[in-house]
């Protein structure tokens, strides 16, 4: 059962990742994005995604490993 899920979740961010790609091409429209009242410069929209992408990746693969270093320890 290992060896499914762990293809199932490979196909599945794999095709995140098409999609996100596919997504990205075809809206090359400059978007600005205005955080806490202050406008920031206007990139396009398939970067955006991009970084918004690797950002959710990185910490996504960051937190396991900070949730293993702070949580409580387990005494052998």
């Amino acid at each position: 059962m290992k060896p499914l899920s762990h293809l199932l979740i490979s196909l599945v961010g794999a095709s995140a990742i098409a999609g996100s790609a596919l997504l990205a091409v075809q809206n090359a429209t400059p978007i600005s994005l205005s955080v806490l009242g202050i406008t920031l410069v206007p990139i396009p929209f398939g970067l955006l995604l991009a970084l918004g992408f690797g950002a959710g990746l990185g910490l996504g693969a960051i937190a396991p490993l900070a949730w293993q270093l702070l949580g409580p320890s387990k005494s052998r």
